[in-house]
């Protein structure tokens, strides 16, 4: 049983045009469980059906930071990762049967190819600032990432590769 009137929900979208992610009921007592819906108070968290499987796309800018500080000779080298959405997560209506809505285990899904990433690296001395920032248009392989970085010149990117591979993590293929 999926608790939503045919005439409110039971198309799957709210009349705003809302996608609602039917649950079933509880099985001992039928009561309803509520739900996953589209709100715009979680932009970019949008709930999408398709053949009998829900995703909530995760579409929220990802940034991570690394800072060192090394105190024997006040350098300080900064390397940061934007990735332009997260993970998206995924379950199926079956996914649903007897259990209520913090019992739902979600399927973390893969990033998808085309998602971009902007990587930078500071690195600040007694004498000097320097900075390189780069965007990659589209998930790459680690050995990608560092030739992309040897063609554009970036030495100090190239010099932060751990550090930045590390902080982009899932994105790498």
């Amino acid at each position: 049983v999926i608790v939503c009137q045919p005439s409110f929900c039971g198309s799957g979208k709210l009349s705003d045009g809302s996608t609602v992610v039917p649950q079933v009921a509880a099985t001992a007592a039928g009561q309803n469980q509520g739900g996953f819906y589209n709100h715009d108070k979680s932009p970019g968290r949008d709930v999408v059906h398709s053949n009998g499987a829900f995703t909530i796309n995760n579409e929220v800018v990802v940034n991570k930071l690394d800072v060192v500080v090394n105190t024997t000779n006040t350098e300080t080298s900064t390397v940061a990762v934007s990735v332009s959405s997260g993970n998206a997560s995924g379950f199926s209506y079956e996914d649903t049967i007897g259990k209520t809505i913090g019992e739902i285990e979600f399927t973390t899904l893969p990033l998808k190819d085309n998602v971009s990433a902007t990587v930078s690296a500071t690195e600040v001395t007694t004498t000097s600032t320097k900075t390189e920032i780069t965007t990659f248009q589209g998930r790459k392989t680690a050995e990608e990432v560092s030739s992309i970085l040897t063609q554009r010149n970036l030495t100090l990117l190239q010099l932060k590769i751990t550090r930045l591979l590390m902080l982009l993590d899932s994105w790498i293929k």
